[in-house]
């Protein structure tokens, strides 16, 4: 029950929508493009708390995947 309460009272997704924000500031400064240009892909693995998220960026109109990202670089840890 405490949790519900506690739950409730954070907006976990503006929470989401911050870390993922902040994440895409970051990988827009090492890859020196527009915001426009990359987006985040997460594939389901086998299990079912397996997953994995890759960053892509457009080239030419073509997405082309630049590398992996952990949840710990999306959250700051």
């Amino acid at each position: 029950m405490l949790g519900k309460i506690l739950g409730g009272m954070v907006d976990k997704v503006q929470i989401l929508k911050d870390y993922i924000s902040d994440s895409v500031t970051d990988v827009v400064a090492e890859l020196n493009c527009d915001r426009t240009e990359i987006f985040y892909m997460i594939q389901p693995g086998k299990g079912e708390d397996e997953f994995k998220i890759f960053i892509y960026k457009m080239e030419n109109g073509t997405p082309k995947r630049i590398r992996e990202i952990t949840p710990e670089e999306i959250v700051g840890e």
